[in-house]
């Protein structure tokens, strides 16, 4: 069970708040209530998969202005009119 009352995002969150009640065994039937933190594995997966996403996409851009900047500077020092 997932605490919907969190005041953090549900989208920005790598865990959840799960509620779970313990009975001890030969006691009354009173309930111990506790909240833990669970780690969610598929968000830590996401969430490396984004940034591992990102900085590719921004290598990618950066090697494609790199090699416009390349073409136009070998043109710039030798132009194709004077050959």
């Amino acid at each position: 069970m997932v605490r919907r009352d969190s005041k953090y995002d549900e989208r920005k969150l790598l865990f959840s708040l799960s509620d779970f009640q313990i009975r001890e065994a030969n006691a009354l039937p009173i309930a111990h209530t506790y909240t833990v933190m669970c780690v969610l594995p598929i968000n830590l997966f996401n969430q490396v998969s984004i940034v591992m996403s990102i900085y590719f996409v921004c290598l990618f851009y950066l090697s494609i202005a790199n090699i416009y900047i390349f073409m136009v500077l070998v043109h710039h020092c030798y132009p194709i009119d004077s050959l």
